[in-house]
Parts: C-alpha cells; structure tokens; sequence
C-alpha cells in the first residue's frame, strides 16, 4: 500500500469519526516521511505491551 492510499484511508477515516484511527495513521505517515518510521514502530509495539499487561491486570482482578 503507498502513501497516497494510506492517506486516503486517513481522510475517509477522519471524516466518519473514526479519529483515533486517522490520527495514528497521518502520524506513521509522517514519521516514515522524516525517517523515524522504525521508532514508531517500536512506540506502538511498547505500547501494546502495555496494554496487554493492563488487560491482565484488570482481567485478573475481576477474576478475584
């Protein structure tokens, strides 16, 4: 997939509301443009680590 269908997938996305997933977007797009393509990469792999630790938190005391 290339920049300008990415792009358009962002801008459809903004417009229906979807936001969050506009903004992700547009934000690899620009990271890659700059050369930081690789650090975002490792940003959003952190974060779902993180993620996936709260799920276990919370998934563990509802359990309890």
């Amino acid at each position: 997939m290339n920049e300008l269908e990415l792009e358009k997938i962002a801008d459809e996305a903004h417009a229906s509301g979807n936001n969050d997933l506009s903004i992700v977007i547009y934000t690899y797009l620009g990271s890659r443009k700059v050369g930081m393509g690789s650090d975002f990469a490792r940003y959003c792999q952190e974060f779902a680590r993180e993620g996936i630790k709260q799920i276990e938190f919370n998934n563990n005391r509802r359990n309890n």
